[in-house]
């Protein structure tokens, strides 16, 4: 196995297993029903077989590598997502996690820019909600729990290094890596450009009732997605997860099926923003408009408690980092990058097998629907998808009521 040496795997198993004599018998690489081959990276089961001082270990731990497709590779290797995500457990991950509130982020035991290595956290009874369904006030707590806990360890760290994440790890800025980098040619910034296109053109056939004014404006802010996704200039800025959806976030149960901790996976896209980016962006996108009517406030409240009380119990004043009035007012940078990237996230990720399968048929389908316009395909979905076409409807509505209101 090519990707992964000897001395490498030994010092994995070392790692995992916390102790230094030790001996490895054998290592592979499997496929995992479970584990989904993805545009950012590819998932496999690390089978190792060890002899420790207490008898013959097997380990089962989860990897990423690069994407199998050449279309994906490609782009992952040109806009170096694949890198920071190895860049953040390799040189941030120790700093921030003795700052965590519980657990929070998966263990990474190898992190190098081809190749990635995490504890299973399906073994330990962690799993995905239903990708097609919405989170109740239990999963956005829990959900909420660990973003407070992340956020506050970003915090935290920048103290005790008197310091800054931009400050310390420059190379890593939005501005130099990220998938929907703000510049003209830049493989995430066209594949938005082709989906906020799409949404214009699903906005012209389905919602001619609404004002063009503001069907006009809609388009618009689904344009200028990749310029707000840059660290604020008016708000106090924190390690962001930046790519919440129901898949990023893996939840465990008890015996009664409660919810007992949500865990944050996926850093690819991590960036530096106000908190207020990352919750705004998880109630809107697993959440529809009623749920948001009735709890949104709690969940709001909630979050900043939980938030108070992460950075507190290592005797910090949270006020320090982030006021309820702050996080308040930043909302007016993060609702409308929540609002479109709803649309934008779902636009894909819910778009029917039968559809995708055409995508990915041929390079050429492939570069058309990422590249160039993707309406057809799209279009096609919401004919014949009733989940599809009511859960990106509501999205687009969202946009619409925020663009109506500032108008």
């Amino acid at each position: 196995m090519e990707i992964l040496s000897l001395n490498e795997c030994r010092r994995i198993a070392q790692r995992c297993t916390k102790s230094d004599d030790i001996e490895v018998l054998s290592y592979d690489l499997r496929h995992s029903t479970d584990a989904a081959a993805g545009f950012i990276g590819s998932a496999q089961i690390l089978h190792i077989v060890a002899k420790t001082e207490g008898g013959i270990v097997e380990l089962d731990l989860f990897t990423k590598t690069l994407p199998t497709n050449d279309y994906h590779r490609k782009n992952v290797e040109t806009t170096g997502v694949f890198y920071k995500e190895a860049e953040f457990f390799k040189a941030i991950y120790p700093g921030i996690s003795r700052f965590f509130n519980g657990k929070t982020i998966p263990v990474c035991y190898h992190a190098e820019p081809n190749f990635l290595v995490f504890e299973n956290l399906m073994l330990q009874g962690y799993k995905n909600t239903c990708e097609k369904g919405l989170f109740d006030a239990s999963h956005c707590k829990a959900a909420l729990a660990s973003l407070a806990s992340f956020h506050a360890s970003s915090f935290l760290f920048e103290k005790s290094m008197d310091s800054t994440i931009d400050k310390m790890y420059p190379h890593l800025g939005c501005d130099k890596i990220a998938w929907f980098k703000n510049e003209k040619g830049h493989p995430g910034y066209e594949h938005c450009m082709t989906g906020a296109r799409s949404l214009g053109v699903v906005l012209d056939a389905h919602f001619s009732h609404v004002p063009v004014k503001v069907r006009n404006g809609v388009k618009s802010l689904l344009l200028s997605i990749p310029s707000m996704i840059l660290p604020s200039k008016n708000y106090r800025n924190a390690l962001s997860h930046s790519d919440l959806w129901c898949n990023n976030v893996m939840f465990k149960y008890d015996a009664l099926n409660n919810v007992e901790n949500c865990i944050l996976v996926d850093f690819q896209l991590w960036g530096y923003c106000p908190p207020a980016m990352d919750v705004h962006a998880i109630i809107h996108i697993t959440t529809d408009k009623s749920f948001r009517e009735k709890h949104k406030e709690e969940l709001l409240k909630f979050y900043f408690k939980t938030f108070k009380k992460c950075v507190e119990v290592h005797g910090v004043d949270s006020d320090e980092f982030l006021t309820w009035e702050e996080f308040q007012e930043s909302a007016s940078e993060a609702v409308p990058l929540a609002v479109t990237n709803h649309a934008l996230f779902l636009q894909i990720c819910l778009l029917p097998e039968s559809e995708l399968s055409t995508v990915f048929q041929d390079i050429t389908s492939t570069r058309e629907f990422y590249e160039k316009d993707r309406s057809p395909v799209v279009l096609r979905g919401l004919e014949i998808d009733e989940t599809y076409r009511s859960r990106l409807f509501a999205a687009l509505n969202d946009c619409i009521d925020y663009v109506a209101g500032q108008q």
